[in-house]
């Protein structure tokens, strides 16, 4: 740098004569020993004063760019200064105007610039104060890094030395954008880029001829930009600069008229505000103060924000306040559109919540998980019936959304209808502690152990994020694509990160047949609350989607994959209030399919995995592996583990008499006069059920001498009336039911009104409280034998509703068509009436038509 050509010295001593006006020897002596001092000084602080590393310790704003590198949202630097980091290339016209402003020799001196340190010395001497500073665009570079108090000869050959270090480090491009990205424009606003979104509201790479002529001059005054007198005295700087870069061949005559006249911003903008909650991600991610380059597609972005809008309004008078979508790239895992809440938010309900990242209960999104693993292993074909009735496991008592039950039904249905009951059934053959591990070679992780979850991990009883949910979806797609070892992928929102795994050898987990069967059953996903037509959507094109409803109606979720983009969306509020219009596939399912039509899905499908599959005989009825008695047998192409499936436990041979009504064995009955028929037998308390949702079952014929138990219903008898007090503090009492069974062993289904309520062993008791009216009480054992009773309850009490004691209940007319009128008191007949409160109490005894004891209790 020290050794430029003699010729480059010479020319910067003739421009310098060429230059200074008539002087006297005595000023040019003056001004030559300043600049000879200044050298000496300059080499003395060559040893003692280094630059600084960094040369800035201003913090940055964080900028979130789309892979375009268009502004997607920008966070202000912690010091309050919007100030983005220096960009990686500045604007053409930008670069001319602010060279030609400031420093016209800068590609020819090494960082100071003698000709202009001694024409503004000679000015400064001549003027008596200081007129013209002499700095070039490296020097000024020095002053923004050292930020001086003062602006004195010692802090301008600091200058002059930072200046020289600058550009011995660094090229001439890297010294332009660092001076644009640190120069003040006024306000808090500080570079180049910031000022161009805050002066005009659009990228830097817009910048005309005009705006470029603005900021190169406004950092000589910022102030300027905010007053009358500085605006048009900033006006006159700018039209001076550009009638000088006309004249220097930079803007063509049209365009200068046209400058000229543009007026200058008359305010401030805002930054942009597309994806907030993405750049809050990034900022829990350690990337504060960077400007990022993301995978998000703006115009995704828009769209997805939009839909979510709309959405908005029509939820929000329901009071359901906050959505977020995601949108992935499947086959690469890069996000597209990250809405993390509603982009019209009411300060009121969370807005700054990252609804992506917030961990929530998924409801029963996990199920396709269980589906293909189970079929993965063989312990289950696509179309099984698996029983759906109702259960309890240790006080666990799953139920259907509706509340009905259909006996037994085909797995794939049970996904389709998203049925509990059956999935919670799988999950106890499956073992919840073996979908909990398989689960963490999926790459969740999991704050406790299996048995804190237990078989609520099908049902919504672990906390997901809407982003976990996607890559989980995201694998199963990408298994359906083909995509190997890489389908549990981490999905990914910066542009050029690293790809990484959720999960290793993802196919031994989840086989791609399997895959491709929980894929198709997610296609036929139709829900009785749904809109119709959903399964056909727009132009015929596939959805493979699923939704999900927390307990107690907190969060609705809903997932769609195509072979190009993964969806996945959550509804609801916040703050985890519940909200009973909050279901998955009536809110969440809407939005799902709206975002869908928004994006460029093409006319192909994922493509079924032959190679992965072996021709299986299967029951056409039980969707079993067929066996021995199975009328009616179809081939299908299964996984490979379906071949060492269960064989139909359904299909029986049963032995019937010669009229085919009763079932005989060989000690009851000649052999030779025998039927024997293939039967369709289903337990009895899945036949009960099977029968009750409208399905025809043709019962199996009883033994030819029934020696099954005897099953009585104690309490109550059929067309009793019961009383129910209601105690000294108000409160309805419970009516104790009783059943008697033969077989000590018998396990007995209680059901009140067609609902279950109870499954007892021996004493079979229990104690119900049902409202006022008819009801009616079945009670079955475990081998489908049942009893009934209907009976009335009416409301009494000990006291009388105006305070005083009972005078007691009048005994029924003796008549066989006069329903008995009984009272039931669990308090009476336990004697806890307190003394302070007794009454005479007779109790009457009697017996019904079938010796059963009754008793009857008056005050």
């Amino acid at each position: 740098m020290w050794s430029r050509p003699l010729d480059r010295v010479r020319r910067w001593g003739e421009a310098l004569r060429a230059e200074l006006p008539a002087a006297d020897e005595r000023t040019l002596r003056r001004s030559t020993g300043l600049i000879l001092g200044g050298a000496v000084l300059l080499v003395f602080l060559l040893v003692l004063i280094p630059l600084p590393e960094p040369l800035f310790s201003d913090p940055y704003c964080t900028v979130l760019r789309d892979r375009e590198g268009r502004l997607l949202h920008v966070r202000i630097a912690d010091d309050h200064q919007w100030r983005f980091p220096p960009p990686d290339r500045l604007p053409e016209s930008y670069v001319q105007a602010v060279l030609a402003y400031e420093d016209r020799r800068f590609f020819l001196h090494g960082g100071v610039d003698p000709l202009a340190l001694v024409r503004a010395a000679w000015l400064n001497l001549r003027e008596g104060r200081v007129v013209s500073g002499g700095s070039t665009i490296t020097m000024q570079l020095a002053r923004l890094i050292r930020k001086p108090d003062t602006r004195t000869l010692p802090d301008k050959v600091i200058e002059i030395w930072y200046a020289l270090r600058l550009e011995w480090r660094y090229t001439k491009a890297e010294i332009l954008r660092l001076y644009a990205a640190h120069a003040p424009f006024g306000g808090n606003i500080v570079g180049i880029e910031a000022a161009c979104w805050r002066y005009f509201g659009h990228e830097l790479g817009d910048l005309s001829w005009a705006e470029a002529a603005f900021l190169a001059v406004l950092p000589r005054d910022p102030a300027d930009a905010f007053t009358p007198q500085g605006r048009e005295e900033v006006r006159t700087r700018r039209n001076q600069l550009l009638l000088r870069l006309s004249e220097a061949g930079h803007i063509p005559p049209p365009l200068l008229q046209v400058s000229l006249a543009e007026p200058l911003p008359s305010g401030l903008h805002p930054f942009p505000s597309e994806a907030p909650h993405l750049l809050l991600r990034a900022l829990s991610e350690g990337h504060a103060g960077e400007s990022l380059l993301t995978t998000v597609d703006l115009s995704f972005q828009r769209k997805a924000a939009r839909v979510v809008t709309l959405h908005h309004h029509r939820l929000a008078p329901r009071g359901i306040h906050n959505a977020a979508v995601l949108v992935v790239h499947l086959p690469s895992g890069e996000v597209r559109a990250y809405v993390g809440n509603t982009p019209e938010p009411d300060p009121e309900y969370g807005p700054e919540v990252d609804c992506v990242s917030a961990l929530r209960s998924p409801g029963s999104t996990l199920k396709p998980f269980l589906y293909g693993l189970m079929m993965t292993e063989g312990l289950l074909l696509p179309h099984q019936l698996v029983s759906d009735v109702p259960v309890s496991y240790g006080g666990f008592s799953p139920r259907n959304f509706h509340r009905t039950y259909y006996g037994v039904v085909p797995a794939d249905q049970a996904l389709i209808e998203s049925l509990n009951v059956p999935f919670t059934i799988l999950l106890a053959r499956y073992g919840y502690r073996i979908f909990y591990g398989m689960l963490e070679r999926l790459g969740l992780r999991f704050p406790h152990p299996p048995e804190h979850y237990g078989l609520s991990l099908i049902l919504g009883g672990i906390d997901l994020s809407l982003w976990d949910l996607a890559e989980l979806y995201g694998g199963l797609g990408r298994i359906a694509l083909g995509e190997g070892d890489r389908a549990f992928v981490r999905h990914r929102y910066l542009l050029g990160e690293e790809e990484a795994l959720r999960a290793r050898s993802p196919t031994q987990i989840l086989d791609p047949a399997a895959v491709w069967y929980v894929i198709e059953a997610m296609t036929h996903l139709v829900r009785p609350e749904n809109e119709s037509g959903w399964e056909h959507f727009v132009e015929g094109r596939r959805v493979a989607w699923k939704t999900g409803t927390s307990w107690g109606q907190r969060d609705a979720w809903a997932v769609g994959i195509t072979p190009e983009y993964l969806v996945a969306v959550w509804v609801g509020n916040a703050d985890g209030r519940g909200n009973p219009h909050l279901l998955g596939a009536r809110v969440a399912g809407p939005l799902l399919f709206d975002v869908l039509r928004e994006l460029p899905l093409p006319d192909v499908w994922f493509e079924r995995p032959v190679d992965r599959m072996v021709p299986v005989a299967v029951c056409a009825t039980s969707g079993m592996r067929a066996g021995p008695h199975c009328p009616e047998v179809r081939v299908e192409m299964l996984p490979y583990a379906s071949r060492r499936a269960s064989l139909c436990t359904y299909h029986r041979l049963l032995h019937l008499d010669a009229e085919g009504e009763h079932q005989v064995d060989s000690s009851t009955y000649p052999v030779g006069k025998m039927r024997h028929e293939e039967w369709f037998v289903l337990p009895p308390l899945e036949a009960w059920y099977y029968k009750r949702s409208g399905h025809v079952y043709r019962e199996p014929p009883p033994p030819l001498s029934s020696s099954r138990p005897a099953l009585t219903l104690a309490y109550p008898s059929d067309g009793a009336v019961v009383y129910i007090p209601v105690d000294l503090d108000e409160r309805r009492e419970a009516m104790v039911c009783e059943a008697v069974h033969t077989r000590e062993q018998a396990v007995l289904y209680w059901h009140l009104d067609g609902e279950l309520v109870a499954v007892t062993r021996a004493p079979h008791q229990i104690a119900i409280a049902p409202p006022a009216g008819w009801h009616t009480l079945y009670v079955m054992d475990e081998e489908g034998f049942g009893v009934s009773a209907r009976f009335r309850v009416e409301e009494s009490g000990i006291r009388s509703r105006e305070g005083g004691m009972n005078t007691g209940f009048s005994p029924p007319p003796c008549s066989s068509t006069e329903p008995r009128r009984e009272m039931s008191s669990l308090n009476i007949i336990q004697g806890k009436i307190r003394k302070k409160d007794m009454v005479s109490i007779f109790r009457i005894r009697s017996s019904d038509a079938s010796g059963n004891k009754r008793y009857r209790f008056f005050a």
